[in-house]
């Protein structure tokens, strides 16, 4: 039988990971899933992040950030670290990603270290289900503006011009 390097096993591992997200949405809201709207409260959670920290959803935040593709975090994350990074240690805006239909071994070994390298908290959906509510559109984050917990605003953003803007509230550059 013949054996693999350390490295032959990691380029297998990220290979097969693109391979997974290559062929669509991690989450999509099922058919006849309630999706949350304008008016509703923000479904709580306690979730931890990247490190295993407890985070509380919504907690006090003003926004929360939902990720169910990998697509959209790794088009928008530079983005969301450069412009929100402050707010989101702060716990003033969270960014929720869903990870539960990752592999658990591409989890562990691919997809942990690289959100490790992130000097903002990631907080994770983990548990198969639990973001049924929350749509999202491969490549795309779904903003949610809350006042008190309470949704007020729902926006989906594909561009990370468009995010920044969003973020700064600064219309974007002409060449982003």
């Amino acid at each position: 039988m013949p054996r693999f390097s350390q490295f032959s096993r990691s380029l297998f591992a990220a290979a097969f990971a693109t391979s997974l997200f290559a062929a669509g949405p991690v989450l999509s809201a099922g058919e006849g899933a309630p999706t949350l709207s304008v008016g509703d409260a923000f479904p709580a959670f306690e979730l931890q992040d990247q490190f295993e920290e407890a985070r509380a959803v919504p907690g006090e935040a003003a926004l929360v950030i939902f990720s169910g593709s990998k697509d959209a975090d790794d088009t928008l994350s530079e983005t969301l670290g450069e412009v929100a990074g402050e707010a989101l240690r702060a716990g003033e805006i969270i960014y929720l990603s869903d990870i539960s239909r990752m592999p658990g071994l591409i989890t562990r070994f691919v997809a942990m270290p690289a959100l490790k390298d992130r000097d903002y908290p990631v907080t994770l959906i983990r548990e198969e289900g639990m973001a049924e509510a929350l749509p999202a559109t491969d490549g795309c984050y779904t903003l949610y503006t809350l006042g008190a917990g309470t949704i007020e605003g729902i926006d989906e953003i594909c561009e990370p011009a468009a995010l920044r803007s969003t973020l700064t509230g600064q219309a974007p550059a002409a060449n982003d």
